[in-house]
């Protein structure tokens, strides 16, 4: 990477990972946005898997004890084979379509009273199912956080056990996608070495920022706050698409 690209991405991954250390989402987007800047479609995805897995990993080491272990269990289980789903179909999809149906979800989630949702299943294959469809359009669209944030937001867990518990989820997510990346879509990952060494530090500085700070938000402006940042997000998604096709 040049060397003004590289400062900017340890800045971006720096703030990335303190964002979903106290939110678990954003972070992956703003390091995917940012990385477009300067390598290719299928190099961003592979680069933003690669450091997002080291994200997630940082904030399962700092708060392993909260980890909803069942919930993640079931999740893993579909996520290879759907990853690699993902990877064949990689050249065929509507990345921009399958961005527009994602946001839209994550708004009504967002919009919607929480005994409206009420109804849906927490079952063992309900998060299956989300492990599947999340692995799967995780290799189409590289980032899936507000997918999976959204339906965990539909959930009873608190914020220190949500964040904690989507990290395991994501990052096993991430694990897949590279192990489909390197193998059926041939990412040479070797040619980023080193500055995947300074990426990754930058991104557990910030996720040790990121976990002192949640646990001084009150739980009320934690969910206010976190509603925001989806709607926020989707929006933006919506947004970059139409902004491509309309300029």
């Amino acid at each position: 990477m040049p060397i003004e690209f590289l400062l900017l991405m340890l800045l971006v991954c720096l703030v990335a990972a303190a964002i979903s250390a106290i939110f678990g989402l954003a972070g992956g987007m703003l390091v995917f946005l940012a990385l477009g800047f300067g390598v290719d479609l299928p190099t961003a995805i592979a680069l933003h898997a690669a450091i997002q897995l080291i994200s997630n990993g940082a904030r399962i080491l700092l708060s392993w004890r909260l980890v909803r272990w069942r919930i993640c269990l079931w999740f893993a289980l579909p996520v290879l084979p759907a990853a690699y789903l993902g990877g064949i179909c990689l050249s065929y999809a509507n990345a921009d379509l399958l961005e527009i149906f994602i946001a839209a979800f994550v708004l009504l989630t967002v919009f919607l009273p929480k005994k409206s949702v009420a109804w849906l299943p927490q079952s063992a294959w309900w998060f299956a199912f989300l492990g599947a469809l999340s692995s799967f359009l995780g290799m189409l669209v590289a980032a899936t956080g507000p997918l999976i944030a959204a339906f965990f937001n539909m959930g009873e867990l608190r914020k220190e056990a949500l964040v904690a518990t989507k990290a395991v989820s994501q990052g096993i997510t991430q694990a897949a996608k590279l192990l489909v990346l390197s193998s059926v879509v041939q990412v040479d990952f070797s040619l980023y070495g080193f500055d995947m060494l300074y990426l990754s530090l930058a991104t557990i500085v910030g996720t040790w920022l990121g976990n002192r700070l949640i646990h001084r938000i009150n739980d009320g402006t934690y969910d206010r706050l976190n509603n925001a940042l989806l709607a926020f997000i989707a929006l933006l998604m919506i947004a970059k698409v139409l902004w491509k096709y309309c300029f």
